[in-house]
């Protein structure tokens, strides 16, 4: 049994790669006479792409695929990349010339338009609906009416569509991650921070009544929510990674407690800063604040002045110098040569000192 390190049902014996995969089948397809070979996949765009620019002869004729949820049409090397809106929302008409396959045009058909729903495939739909609802709700002991239940209510649109919440900060997700943050708010929480690809609502909840379906919905797998310790510098590396391929990838997060201003002309993320009630507070997280070339010597009679570093150094692991009094202040900062700010020395008020931290 091969080993991954992708998670799979227990009814999946191994992954085969995408490259791998495509190529053995494309090539025993065209072997058995295949005129046109098409590939249905559930790869990014980037991904779909690769495989027709690296597999030349071997590769499908068409890629209709999907993972992004959004209408896509590119061509590469002649051949066809197609992706239609989720939820069927639109129809990806194609047309191949079977003769010469990399003959081919597409049109994006809204949905419904013009065509009524089929009869059959709504009833089918219901049936299966109902039988969710007796699952689910049969499970908890409750009737089968128990997805209506009425949770609360929202005097506004509440942005869950997913173009808009693996993009944006919404108010959905604003609502969420503060709830994460202070579910654990008692453990000291400061932050909280949710993928967006976990909230799989995908339309927006009007305002009105918000019911147990939205909600369930909203998170259709078991997510679970943990408490960890991070430094700034792997703070802002959780940033970085949310905000690359910005086009509605569900790495993107909702976030509680912190702030930081994405630059999608640069794909940066600038500015990471811890929010408190004093306001908006700037991590510096390239190095650790005691290898500044200032020093500075903490107590609380001076929190309020140079609120900046003392917020900062509240997520790193504690291995800053702790010191208690204000001559191993002073003597830290002779051995070292560096200047102590001196807004430190203002007044007689010796209270314990708390850090010695970079500023």
């Amino acid at each position: 049994m091969q080993r991954t390190d992708v998670k799979g049902a227990d009814y999946i014996r191994r992954f085969i790669p995408p490259m791998q995969a495509v190529r053995t089948t494309s090539q025993a397809l065209r072997q058995q006479g295949a005129q046109v070979v098409i590939a249905l996949t559930h790869l990014t765009l980037k991904e779909d792409r690769a495989l027709l620019e690296q597999l030349g002869d071997d590769a499908p004729d068409l890629i209709a695929g999907g993972h992004e949820h959004d209408r896509q049409s590119v061509q590469v090397n002649g051949r066809r990349i197609v992706k239609a809106d989720a939820d069927a929302m639109s129809a990806a008409v194609v047309r191949l010339d079977a003769v010469n396959p990399k003959q081919s045009s597409v049109t994006f058909v809204d949905l419904p338009g013009k065509y009524a729903p089929d009869a059959g495939v709504v009833a089918r739909i219901n049936q299966w609906d109902a039988r969710f609802a007796e699952g689910f709700c049969g499970e908890k002991g409750e009737s089968n009416a128990c997805l209506t239940q009425v949770l609360g209510k929202t005097a506004v649109d509440l942005i869950a569509e997913e173009l808009t919440i693996r993009r944006f900060e919404t108010n959905l997700g604003n609502w969420l991650a503060d709830t994460a943050r202070t579910s654990f708010a008692d453990q000291g929480a400061q932050i909280a921070f949710l993928n967006a690809g976990g909230m799989r609502l995908n339309q927006n909840i009007p305002a009105g009544e918000l019911n147990r379906r939205h909600l369930d919905t909203l998170f259709a797998y078991p997510t679970r929510l943990a408490m960890i310790r991070l430094s700034g510098a792997q703070l802002q590396a959780v940033v970085n990674h949310a905000i690359t391929d910005w086009t509605g990838n569900g790495r993107w997060l909702q976030v509680s407690g912190f702030a930081f201003k994405h630059n999608p002309a640069t794909g940066t993320a600038e500015q990471l800063s811890l929010i408190t009630r004093r306001g908006c507070v700037r991590f510096r997280q390239m190095k650790p604040c005691w290898q500044s070339p200032t020093i500075i010597c903490w107590m609380p009679v001076v929190i309020r002045m140079a609120i900046g570093c003392w917020a900062k150094i509240s997520l790193l692991p504690p291995t800053s110098h702790a010191l208690n009094s204000r001559t191993k202040c002073w003597k830290l900062c002779s051995r070292r040569g560096v200047r102590v700010s001196p807004h430190v020395l203002k007044g007689g008020y010796v209270m314990p000192v708390n850090r010695v931290c970079a500023y």
